[in-house]
């Protein structure tokens, strides 16, 4: 059984090989996150596109008269092909999709670093170092300020975590004491 995301995913490949093959990656990039977000703050318009019982015809006619001029003619095509195949409602999975696949063409790997207080410049930027000399690859700081943390640093990359934070050694402190009887 396929699921939403794996049949998300195989239309996001698609999009950024035709892309890439046009030098549009970046353009069409900022096409679905319009796309997306229209779609996801547009509860008629998802209710248009999603209908069963409106004709392919005019759906098609609604993303036209909406998207024509505004993006890409790559991604106009795209979402026609999306309303005929009926998973224009992936179009939020897929947009996500294709900016990691994205990201991954041009070597970039983003960070999510909470931090109890704010980075000064210097901090961002010798962590950003760090993290490009760890992973290979340009990385792109993605911030969060989350008090509960106490202090020190979060870092995950992908589905690494790097917990540095004053709460995961605590956390881990208990665990040992824990473990210890």
């Amino acid at each position: 059984m396929r699921t939403e995301k794996t049949i998300a995913r195989r239309y996001a490949l698609a999009l950024i090989s035709l892309a890439k093959q046009q030098g549009l990656i970046d353009a069409v990039k900022q096409d679905l996150a319009a796309v997306s977000d229209l779609y996801r703050s547009r509860n008629e318009l998802s209710q248009i596109l999603a209908n069963p019982l409106i004709s392919l015809e005019n759906k098609n006619k609604t993303v036209r008269n909406i998207f024509r001029n505004k993006v890409n003619p790559i991604t106009l095509k795209f979402l026609k092909t999306l309303l005929s195949k009926r998973r224009i409602e992936s179009i939020p999975d897929i947009a996500e999709l294709f900016n990691v696949l994205s990201d991954e063409s041009q070597g970039i790997i983003r960070a999510r670093v909470t931090s109890a207080f704010p980075l000064n410049q210097q901090e961002e930027s010798a962590l950003q170092k760090k993290l490009a000399s760890v992973t290979g690859k340009q990385v792109v700081i993605q911030k969060d300020i989350s008090r509960a943390i106490l202090g020190g640093l979060s870092v995950q990359v992908g589905d690494l975590v790097m917990d540095g934070s004053a709460l995961g050694s605590l956390r881990k402190m208990k665990e040992q004491l824990i473990g210890a009887k």
